[in-house]
């Protein structure tokens, strides 16, 4: 899997590096793709599921937010994407239905979240570091 600032996302043969799907973007593609369960979860301006063996769009999210979206993680059901904006969005990964939107104070779409016993760390542009409980 690559992605590219171009707007575009590439599945690779791992035998002979043959090119087996693109997906375009509907914006730059500036963070790291995450692959779960045959699906293949990106971020650009919207928040994209993409089957990982046909490149087939499952389902994609439009947050409707002014910036890019940083890399998406996954934790049980959920699919937890920040944005440059300040927003942390929580979606069902299977559906990319919205759970809820959690408003922070800085930009914390730089870097992936990381989960430790159930809370969610982040780390904003200016150096804060966030915590946020998880709760089903």
């Amino acid at each position: 899997m690559r992605q590219s600032v171009n707007r575009s996302l590439y599945a690779f043969n791992s035998t002979d590096g043959s090119i087996l799907w693109s997906h375009q973007a509907d914006g730059a593609i500036i963070s790291t793709p995450v692959v779960e369960d045959g699906r293949v979860f990106v971020s650009s301006n919207v928040i994209s599921a993409i089957d990982a063996i046909s490149g087939t769009v499952l389902w994609q999210y439009d947050p409707d937010i002014l910036g890019s979206l940083g890399s998406p993680m996954i934790e049980g059901s959920k699919l937890y994407v920040a944005s440059f904006d300040g927003h942390l969005f929580v979606l069902d990964r299977d559906h990319g239905t919205l759970l809820t939107v959690y408003a922070m104070e800085e930009n914390i779409g730089q870097k992936a979240p990381a989960v430790v016993d159930g809370v969610m760390y982040i780390v904003a542009k200016d150096r804060s570091l966030y915590a946020v409980r998880m709760i089903d």
